[in-house]
């Protein structure tokens, strides 16, 4: 089942946090620290320095590296 699970369904969690947090007068970022532990990670341990450890085909590391390349291209334009 934690194969299938998808972003979208922390999305609304994520949302309801961070306004829940900015409505009460708290910072905003911190709505999302509940969130985080929830969402799945791999299983498996390769080892402290295996290559294979870095990029594991997990729900935590998608969410993760998904916005690189959208961050690259906004640090390019500021520069």
């Amino acid at each position: 089942m934690r194969a299938n699970l998808s972003f979208w369904l922390y999305l609304p969690a994520g949302a309801l946090g961070w306004y829940g947090f900015q409505d009460n007068g708290l910072r905003p970022a911190l709505g999302l620290l509940p969130i985080i532990p929830a969402i799945p990670k791999a299983d498996s341990a390769f080892g402290i320095f295996s290559e294979a450890e870095q990029y594991p085909a997990d729900l935590r590391n998608h969410i993760k590296h998904s916005p690189a390349h959208l961050v690259e291209i906004v640090l390019f334009s500021f520069g």
